[in-house]
């Protein structure tokens, strides 16, 4: 079974030190995201590759995730 891992780390406005995470799937990864990071980028990673940076955008108003 594949294992990701999730680097959050936090906008250097907002201060606080990158995490990571070991997570089982990409739907965890998204809600253990949502949970842990009011600003800044996360990266979620396949062994050596990065699968994709999530970043969450306007979250004053109307809140939403930017995954590239």
């Amino acid at each position: 079974m594949d294992r990701y891992s999730l680097h959050i780390s936090p906008a250097p406005a907002a201060g606080g030190s990158p995490m990571i995470f070991d997570v089982p799937d990409l739907r965890t990864a998204l809600i253990v995201t949502d949970i842990n990071m009011a600003s800044g980028v996360a990266e979620v990673w396949q062994k050596d590759r990065k699968l994709a940076s999530v970043r969450r955008v306007n979250s004053e108003r109307l809140p939403y995730w930017q995954v590239g």
